[in-house]
């Protein structure tokens, strides 16, 4: 059949009836072999559906009969419209293509600067890639595969002479929900919203091998009103990390990420690689973020388990933060507020330079971040190493930490109880603390402020500075509990 023809019946369908439109790939050319590519009968699947302004559904569908055409593979393509639907039904499998030709250069994000894995003005396009809509839905239950050990091991070897694509990123929309569907092996980031207001992501599962690089879950990047609810993410980096832009950039940029809950999470990679965390904040965090709740949140095999973190020359300010209802099993360091993060990496040219740039810190407001107001409410570690780490900057100190009803073993369960006592016993995990400010309530091993910063902070007496009183009474009307 034509795709004229199919257009014309996608027509006559909806001027009868007020269901929604619907597109099936498979009537506009798609072969569910896994080898034959999939990206016209997509795009041309959209534009029947989009292009008149209604809306409507796109079908990847699982076809139950002995022929078992299940699994689509695709390039880059684009949902052009507002008020489409992208659903996978349960079964199917959408394949992301290995070859970088399918993956058409887009310029970089603004709030960054440079692509992330090499300094270039131009980066992969998504494999499901959205610009400027609104209404916009992937779900359905099935599977989108992205193939990433291709691009993870050219990555290694950097052969790469633009970053790798991300499996979806919705830039500038509004009124995004994802649900009800698995994200597995992604090149890069696995779900990307940027810039973009409304955004729920819902009983999604992420998965990769442990050693997969940079594949977080969902990376809220200068995005407001966000809920992620009742997701697993199992692979080889953050579950969720919230950003909001790169240094100069970042800030220039000035949007920043607000207005985020994460809600019955589960962070469980199958073993600690050293990178992986539960759920971050930062490091790109430049263009400020804030006012964010994470309620209900499982970590196991990690290297931490709650992490803020930043370093000098980043600027931007964190603030109103609540960690809470928190199981961290076989975590590292369970709790990490640090603005002393570096990673360096390759440039094009072959130097390898930190990314933090030369623009600074110190004393420059710009330049120097800021965390204030963050609490940790009902928080239980087994067989952590560290305690907890607040470090901030001789320049920004930490100001306004609220600890309550937090407790930390270590690999041996007495060593809390060791813990409590003075002298050379002590051998559990401890709080460390320099240049951060706060109270501690009802946590083990000892009192985080009272004790640890009392030893070593800048703040002395007990850790306690005057603005540091004010910003946990501050984090505590916040964050009541």
């Amino acid at each position: 059949m034509s795709k004229f023809l199919n257009l014309v019946m996608v027509m006559v369908a909806t001027s009868s009836t007020t269901a929604m439109r619907e597109c099936n790939i498979v009537d506009w050319g798609a072969v569910g072999d896994a080898t034959t590519s999939a990206t016209e009968a997509i795009i041309d699947a959209v534009e029947a559906c989009g292009a008149d302004g209604a809306g409507g559904r796109i079908v990847i569908p699982f076809d139950d009969s002995s022929r078992g055409l299940n699994r689509f593979l695709t390039g880059s393509f684009e949902l052009l419209y507002d008020h489409l639907e992208f659903h996978i039904e349960a079964g199917a499998t959408l394949l992301g293509s290995t070859l970088e030709d399918d993956y058409p250069l887009i310029p970089i994000l603004p709030s960054y600067g440079t692509g992330r894995d090499v300094d270039s003005e131009q980066r992969y396009r998504p494999l499901i890639f959205a610009s400027n809509v609104t209404r916009l839905s992937l779900t359905g239950g099935g599977v989108v595969d992205g193939q990433g050990e291709t691009w993870w091991v050219k990555h290694f070897a950097r052969q790469l002479l633009w970053s790798r694509p991300r499996l979806v990123e919705c830039m500038y929309c509004t009124d995004v929900l994802i649900e009800d569907l698995t994200f597995q092996n992604s090149p890069f980031w696995t779900i990307h919203p940027y810039a973009s207001q409304g955004v729920t992501v819902r009983r999604v599962t992420v998965t990769a091998p442990g050693w997969a690089p940079n594949t977080d879950g969902v990376d809220p990047d200068s995005c407001r009103d966000v809920l992620i609810q009742d997701c697993v993410f199992k692979a080889g980096d953050d579950g969720v990390a919230i950003k909001s832009g790169l240094n100069e950039y970042g800030r220039s940029f000035g949007m920043p990420s607000e207005n985020i809950r994460v809600e019955n999470t589960t962070v469980e990679p199958e073993f600690d690689n050293g990178s992986t965390n539960g759920v971050s904040i930062g490091s790109e965090m430049s263009g400020g973020v804030r006012n964010v709740t994470v309620d209900g949140l499982f970590v196991a095999n990690c290297a931490v388990g709650v992490y803020i973190k930043s370093m000098d020359g980043r600027g931007g300010v964190v603030e109103d933060i609540s960690f809470r209802n928190v199981v961290a099993e076989q975590v590292i360091e369970p709790i990490r507020f640090a603005m002393d993060y570096t990673y360096r990496r390759r440039r094009r040219l072959g130097a390898l330079e930190g990314d933090g740039g030369d623009d600074g810190g110190g004393d420059d407001d710009d330049t120097t971040p800021y965390f204030r107001n963050l609490s940790v409410i009902n928080l239980t570690a087994t067989r952590a190493v560290v305690a907890g780490t607040f470090e901030g900057l001789p320049a920004s100190q930490i100001e306004g930490v609220y600890l309550k009803d937090v407790t930390v073993t270590g690999k041996d369960p007495g060593s809390t109880q060791r813990g409590r006592q003075e002298g050379p016993q002590f051998d559990g995990p401890e709080f460390k603390c320099r240049n951060a400010s706060g109270i501690a309530i009802r946590t083990a091993p000892g009192a985080a402020f009272d004790q640890a910063c009392g030893a070593h902070g800048r703040a002395g007496q007990g850790g306690l500075s005057c603005m540091g009183i004010i910003g946990a009474i501050r984090a505590l009307e916040h964050n009541p509990g």
